[in-house]
């Protein structure tokens, strides 16, 4: 039996844990990743105590995914061949027609200094991070700067901007009840009440109460949660004392409309208020920040997407990331005009059937190096593996050691201890090349003044709902289990004025479609707002808060 003591990928906090797993090798001499593995609690993990989420207490299943092949042209070959004909095909495409993609969930600072150094060596601006769009909304230090966790639980006032912990950060939540009992004044401003939250939120501030012409405009216009977070801040700032010198918690995420963080980022800034952004990828702080020590700004990822599809780019290297599920939000299709794919990942997935290399790395827990949480605090993967960064390094030419590596990361990001104790990064010694924030500015011809909300969305076309999908670590994930079984099929809540519109009833089944694309979805009763529908699924791929025509399946 192997013991690691590691850290949970399923979102920015880095919760700690022990991983337990059989010693016994598989078929070709290779230790089986998930089987035979089990979990024990870390009660000394200075971000969570011991405590986990539901994805955290299934990683064994997790890690149980078929172990992707190193191959070229389908075909298994060693790993110094794939890795000498990655980088021969690579430097035969211009600049221009090259992109490289990592989503930073599982790639450690060490991985992502070595990844940004081969997109330089290439001379590539097509490279993405996932969050290069909010660079024109605000600094560095305000969109990855972290606050100790420590600061939710000693917060005066805490205030939860279109944010469901419970949902999407469930040991985020345990912190904010801890406030709670130490006396704090807790406001969620949301869509609709939080049931999973009664007794806890001290006031529910509702979208549709306070700008319900820009929630109703969302159904006919095409507005989007930008545009309602805008109106939602503006008049949030005329709200007197009651919000000032609070702690706002907000999610920021490669489907975030800019408008979104920049209406919580104005907020903040009015009622003198200090802001957290949580994040669904484990080390978004730490690859961010070193693409702006590096001074490397990369392009919005829907921008390099979209040249895919255009076929300007020809050529793509994906570090760790599916795209046709991890947020990309494309489908195979959108790949058709590639003339070449490589794939360097630990585990098999939907977009590894279409590469031209594979290349297999290691799991998160198996890997040596460090991650930037949410908090800013430096976490260790826990393993000792150093094969991603050796194979990146070869890629690129550098051949630089590991530790050559570790230590410019360190340098970078002004970090002199490794410990999740007391070593933290403080982005404001980083150069961000920032532009500050925008303060929240109506919109040309767009009307914002607060209305009255209709009696129970009336004029509404009953086939028209707003989805707000709640984005928990499953939702970015390709494996989604409920109690460590596979689920066949996503759950939307709705009202009962929809369910009765619709005349559906227990066990049968709605069709929602978007963009020409439809799903079969179950349902459940819940007591939210008739205009709206909550799932924490991934039912469209195109946003969080969107449009969509809903119909009993047939």
């Amino acid at each position: 039996m192997e013991a690691y003591s590691t850290i949970c990928p399923g979102c920015g906090l880095g919760c700690g844990l022990y991983l337990l797993r059989d010693s016994e090798k598989g078929e070709g001499g290779e230790r089986a990743t998930g089987k035979g593995m089990s979990i024990l609690h870390r009660k000394q993990s200075a971000v969570n105590a011991g405590k986990l989420c539901k994805f955290g207490m299934q990683l064994p299943h997790f890690y149980s995914r078929e172990r992707l092949r190193t191959a070229v042209g389908g075909k298994n070959v060693s790993e110094e061949e794939a890795v000498k004909e990655a980088r021969e095909r690579l430097t035969t495409f211009r600049r221009e027609e090259i992109a490289f993609l990592a989503m930073p969930s599982t790639v450690t600072n060490e991985e992502a200094l070595a990844f940004l150094s081969l997109v330089s060596e290439l001379e590539c601006e097509n490279f993405s991070l996932g969050f290069e769009r909010f660079f024109s909304v605000a600094d560095f230090g305000i969109l990855f700067g972290g606050v100790p966790l420590e600061e939710v639980e000693r917060a005066e006032k805490v205030l939860l901007f279109f944010l469901d912990p419970f949902v999407q950060y469930p040991l985020l939540a345990r912190r904010i009840l801890r406030a709670k009992q130490r006396g704090a004044r807790v406001v969620d401003v949301s869509f609709a009440e939080n049931e999973r939250a009664k007794g806890i939120y001290d006031e529910t501030i509702l979208a549709e109460e306070i700008v319900g012409d820009i929630v109703r405009d969302m159904l006919s216009e095409g507005e989007d949660l930008g545009d309602v977070a805008s109106a939602v801040a503006r008049a949030l700032v005329g709200g007197g004392e009651k919000l000032e010198n609070s702690l706002i918690l907000a999610d920021l995420n490669p489907l975030s409309p800019t408008d979104f963080i920049s209406a919580a980022i104005s907020l903040a800034e009015e009622t003198k208020s200090q802001i957290l952004f949580l994040k669904p990828f484990l080390n978004a702080n730490g690859a961010n920040l070193l693409s702006a020590a590096m001074n490397m700004r990369g392009r919005d990822i829907f921008e390099i997407l979209n040249d895919v599809k255009e076929g300007k780019i020809k050529c793509l290297f994906l570090l760790e990331t599916d795209l046709l599920y991890d947020g990309g939000g494309v489908d195979g299709t959108a790949l058709e005009n590639l003339e070449f794919l490589v794939v360097q990942d630990a585990f098999k997935s939907a977009i590894s059937e279409f590469a031209d290399i594979t290349i297999c790395s290691e799991p998160l827990f198996l890997k040596k190096g460090t991650v930037v949480n949410v908090e800013g605090r430096v976490l260790s993967a826990g393993g000792d593996a150093q094969r991603t960064v050796e194979i990146l390094e070869r890629i690129s030419g550098a051949e630089r050691t590991y530790k050559q590596v570790q230590e410019e990361v360190c340098k970078h990001l002004g970090i002199s201890k490794l410990s999740e104790y007391e070593s933290f990064v403080a982005p404001a010694s980083i150069a961000s090349g920032k532009k500050s924030a925008r303060k929240v500015a109506n919109k040309e011809k767009r009307r914002v003044e607060a209305a009255e909300t209709s009696e129970e969305g009336a004029r509404m076309d009953a086939l028209t709902q707003l989805l707000w999908q709640k984005t928990s670590p499953f939702f970015w994930h390709a494996w989604q289990t409920t109690r460590g079984t596979k689920r066949s099929e996503a759950i939307v809540e709705v009202s009962p004025s929809l369910a009765r519109r619709l005349n559906i009833f227990k066990g049968e089944m709605l069709e929602i479609r978007r963009g020409g694309e439809s799903r079969r979805v179950a349902f459940r009763i819940a007591e939210i707002p008739s205009y709206l529908m909550i799932s924490t699924d991934k039912i469209t791929k195109d946003g969080i808060l969107v449009r969509v025509e809903v119909e009993k399946a047939k």
